[in-house]
């Protein structure tokens, strides 16, 4: 799957604009800057994201021109990836039909092939993690579930509590070293994000401060920012998507109270 999924990505590069996004531009600068040495944060509109950054960082090794090919290169490959395991993970718990449904779901959201795939964007990469770390927790592989988590950590904050609760349902039955382990992890993780910012504009909360600032007209700015924030996004994905998430919403607890257990 990543090979397939690497080789599209390089197909793409000869046969799709290679414009990358505003927020990678800045990842690909903060990665050549940390490489000599001499971070700067202080001025920067855009939020760190530890993961990027410290794949930028090793490409920066590769030139001012070739590493925003690579990193678009990465960044198409975990937005295929994405695809992939949404089909994988459909079709382990309902079928090929099902499988097709996710996979062409997650295209058809607002923007993902036209904006995200295409320019650089790491939230398809976030999606990608989020799903195989479900998926290899289903087949059985805890070790790459958790790194898989590990990596949508430090992608996107949102995935901090995810993360830790299955620290904590991991290491809770375990040896004392594993239950180490995990306090180590769990600390780190969030920590990553901090400690660049720190290094990099001597602010702990710089990025935080960064993406709260929001155009005029933004749900930021309104009374009620979390309703806002719904009706802007309420489009992102088609009515159709919708409706057969609520019927297999509906369809799933159906099932499990005809069962008595959830058919996984």
């Amino acid at each position: 799957m990543l090979v397939g999924c690497l080789a599209l990505s390089g197909l793409s590069l000869l046969l799709l604009p290679r414009n990358i996004a505003y927020d990678p531009w800045s990842w690909l600068i903060f990665g050549r800057e940390i490489l000599h040495l001499d971070l700067n944060t202080r001025l920067a509109a855009t939020s760190v994201k530890p993961l990027p950054m410290y794949i930028d960082t090793v490409l920066a090794v590769f030139g001012s021109s070739a590493a925003p090919i690579l990193w678009l290169l990465i960044a198409r490959t975990g937005a295929l990836l994405a695809l992939a395991v949404a089909y994988r993970l459909g079709a382990r718990l309902a079928g090929p039909v099902a499988g097709i449904v996710a996979a062409v779901g997650l295209a058809a959201s607002n923007e993902f092939l036209a904006y995200l795939l295409v320019q650089g964007m790491s939230e398809p990469m976030t999606a990608a993690a989020v799903l195989a770390a479900v998926d290899t927790y289903l087949a059985g592989r805890r070790r790459w579930a958790l790194g898989c988590l590990i990596a949508a950590a430090l992608l996107r904050p949102e995935a901090w509590p995810f993360l830790l609760g299955y620290l904590l349902w991991l290491a809770w039955p375990g040896s004392w070293l594993r239950r180490a382990i995990a306090v180590v992890v769990g600390i780190a993780i969030p920590f990553s994000w901090f400690v660049i910012d720190w290094f990099g504009a001597r602010q702990l909360l710089r990025s935080a401060h960064a993406a709260t600032q929001e155009s005029q007209g933004g749900p930021l700015l309104s009374r009620q920012p979390g309703i806002a924030t719904i009706r802007e996004t309420w489009h992102l994905l088609s009515a159709p998507v919708e409706i057969l998430f609520v019927v297999g919403f509906v369809a799933a607890l159906v099932a499990w109270r005809r069962d008595g257990r959830p058919n996984l």
